[in-house]
């Protein structure tokens, strides 16, 4: 605390104070309430988040003004967007559900592009050409994740899960899987009780998959979470407990690793779930390779916490009034921000529902996190895209 505390110019003693015993305004009466460790990392973690996020605008804003010679509004610019794929870990938590939509959303822009724009300007330049439905709309999974109402999606419901006193991570699942157990992407935990998991049908994952009998793949060793891999080459790995009668092999579906002479080519089943592959090899076909299972499981503990995540208004009070300039610029905006004091005078009345949150109502991660994706997708979808797949190095990480 101390290292911490004299580089970003606060004392030690208030900042201590502020973590472990906030005031708290409660009515006209202004309390210190004692945190537990868990709020009292939750409240740190948000803090480091916070000023991360901070940090950062100051650099781009920075290097932004540094480039912008011509001070021109709308100049053309050049960006590049670096993302890490899909995350698929045995413990799946509310960051991996946030980095997952991410790479659903660019995806569906790169199926678009790739697929709808190309065959319609074939159409406009008079190529003759047969229009061709590839099946890779991921919209389905899309608004399982984002949708506001009628019903509401995962994050619409974490919300409001979110403003109840008595709500539980479990109480968040229960409601999901009643509001949308039937949907294709959706899939319920299998027992229920005590349980905080469900599980989400994402277009990519680490998934099962069968040699049929009678043919030949060339082994390559290496896996990796990664399936939505288009053009030359796909990893394949032995799997070799559990063989079901009548399959020569089992194989997982790896990384975006080159195979000399094999091309993976598209084809969509007619099973929600199963989508189709033809492995073609120096023209000639070698087999078809069905997907089982390519549904990732999430595990909702923490959840509702991590969603509020509120800052720590005693501590950015002290970052505010810091006796170093730059971190005390860093934080001017500190009369904006809802910490403890307004999230303990909300009442159940005054909670919003998953459709609408009211204006000045201290906002979640999830509403923060989905109005900048769609920005950044507003802005993506009025350049000319280029996509460059990247090969990871290191499945060891």
């Amino acid at each position: 605390a101390q290292k911490v505390c004299h580089l970003v110019g606060i004392n030690v003693t208030d900042f201590t104070r502020a973590i472990l015993t906030p005031r708290i305004k409660v009515g006209r009466d202004v309390v210190q309430k004692a945190q537990t460790k868990e709020q009292a990392d939750f409240a740190i973690e948000a803090l480091a988040k916070a000023t991360y996020e901070r940090l950062f605008r100051w650099i781009l804003s920075r290097v932004n003004k540094a480039l912008d010679k011509t001070h021109r509004q709308g100049a053309s610019f050049l960006g590049i967007l670096d993302i890490a794929g899909f995350e698929i870990f045995e413990v799946n938590s509310f960051e991996q559900l946030c980095i997952n939509y991410t790479n659903e959303k660019l995806q569906q822009l790169f199926n678009h592009t790739m697929f709808i724009l190309e065959q319609e300007e074939y159409q406009r330049e008079g190529i003759e050409w047969n229009f061709i439905d590839f099946g890779l709309d991921l919209q389905p999974c899309i608004e399982l994740i984002e949708r506001p109402n009628n019903p509401p999606g995962v994050l619409a419901l974490l919300d409001e899960e979110c403003w109840f006193p008595k709500a539980t991570d479990k109480s968040f699942v229960e409601k999901l899987c009643s509001e949308q157990g039937n949907h294709p992407k959706f899939q319920k935990p299998k027992q229920l009780k005590d349980k905080t998991e469900f599980s989400i049908i994402h277009y990519a994952g680490k998934v099962l998959v069968q040699v049929l009998e009678g043919c030949s793949i060339p082994r390559v060793l290496g896996e990796c979470p990664q399936q939505g891999c288009f053009g030359n080459g796909c990893a394949l790995q032995r799997l070799v407990a559990n063989q079901a009668p009548g399959v020569r092999d089992q194989w997982i579906f790896s990384s975006i690793t080159r195979i000399p002479g094999i091309t993976i080519v598209f084809h969509l089943g007619e099973s929600v779930r199963a989508d189709i592959f033809t492995i073609v090899a120096n023209i000639a076909i070698l087999t078809t390779i069905i997907i089982l299972d390519i549904s990732v499981d999430y595990n909702a503990s923490a959840w509702l916490t991590k969603n509020m995540d509120p800052l720590n208004d005693n501590v950015t009070s002290l970052l505010n009034a810091s006796s170093d300039k730059f971190v005390a610029d860093l934080w001017k905006d500190v009369d904006r921000i809802v910490g403890l004091d307004q999230m303990a005078k909300m009442t159940e009345s005054s909670l919003p529902s998953a459709s609408k949150t009211k204006k000045g109502m201290f906002r979640t991660v999830g509403q923060l996190y989905k109005e900048q994706l769609g920005k950044l997708m507003t802005t993506l979808r009025n350049t000319t895209p280029n996509f460059v797949r990247c090969i990871i190095p290191n499945h060891e990480k």
